[in-house]
């Protein structure tokens, strides 16, 4: 295995304070983090190169692609704020409109922009075309409840030490400012896709475009209980305002992303 790490040598992990199995993105930010809190991290990668999912290959002679990932979305501000990605040459342009096709020869251009998005979804439903931004503005609601737990340990509710009990107090009070977008998190994280559009939409082709971002990454099916909470992180995980749409391609492949992750 490949160590990617100061101080990573032939005795292994002698003198580190952690060991990150794996070096993809998931793995070099964690790394990032531990040696950014005084640890000395020692990552472990069985392939040549880091990234994981996220690489960019040559695929024939002078031809590169990305193999996997193969466009940047929910990237979390501060993660790439504090790894200063962009300010290292990190370059990502805007995906921009999905086209989505059925098979009964309709077809659905999911634009980023409300009222474009709006407009398009009018020609399927009125009811559904207005509904866009009450949806959108639900989601963003619910995600300021939600977000801010994502940089928090969860506390010991059992323990009398101060941190855990200050954890606890700040936990309890995110959830007091936004008391009345409580019940829709739970619910959004326990239901599926299918069951949270119905709840919006009248029309399938409508629910099909929006649907297939709570699946298009795992093996489950619109009807999973918990695929519903995609939609929520796709929205919280970016910019609340672009919906959940927004992703980009990143310039020289979705590698380049682990590669400054990695230096």
């Amino acid at each position: 295995m490949s160590g990617v790490a100061n101080g990573a040598g032939a005795n292994g992990s002698a003198g580190h304070g952690a060991i990150v199995v794996g070096g993809g993105h998931n793995g070099l930010v964690a790394a990032f983090y531990l040696a950014k809190a005084g640890m000395r991290p020692l990552v472990l990668e069985r392939r040549d190169i880091v990234g994981g999912a996220c690489v960019t290959e040559e695929f024939a002679p002078g031809f590169h692609a990305s193999s996997g990932a193969y466009v940047l979305s929910m990237l979390r501000s501060a993660v790439r704020n504090d790894m200063r990605l962009d300010e290292r040459g990190l370059t990502v342009d805007a995906a921009g409109p999905s086209l989505h096709l059925f098979d009964d020869g309709e077809h659905l251009m999911v634009h980023e922009d409300p009222e474009e998005l709006a407009a398009e979804v009018g020609r399927f439903s009125a009811h559904d075309a207005a509904q866009i931004g009450p949806f959108e503005d639900n989601l963003a609601r619910v995600a300021e409840l939600i977000m801010p737990f994502i940089d928090l340990a969860p506390p010991d509710l059992a323990s009398k030490k101060p941190s855990d009990l200050l954890r606890a107090a700040r936990f309890g009070i995110q959830g007091a400012k936004h008391r009345g977008e409580v019940d829709d998190a739970l619910w959004t994280f326990a239901t599926s896709a299918r069951q949270y559009l119905d709840e919006w939409f009248e029309d399938d082709h409508i629910k099909a475009a929006f649907g297939w971002h709570a699946i298009n990454d795992s093996l489950a099916g619109p009807s999973t209980s918990g695929t519903a909470y995609v939609l929520l992180h796709d929205h919280a995980g970016e910019d609340p305002s672009a919906g959940v749409r927004a992703w980009g391609f990143v310039r020289g492949g979705i590698g380049r992303v682990t590669e400054l992750m990695a230096e």
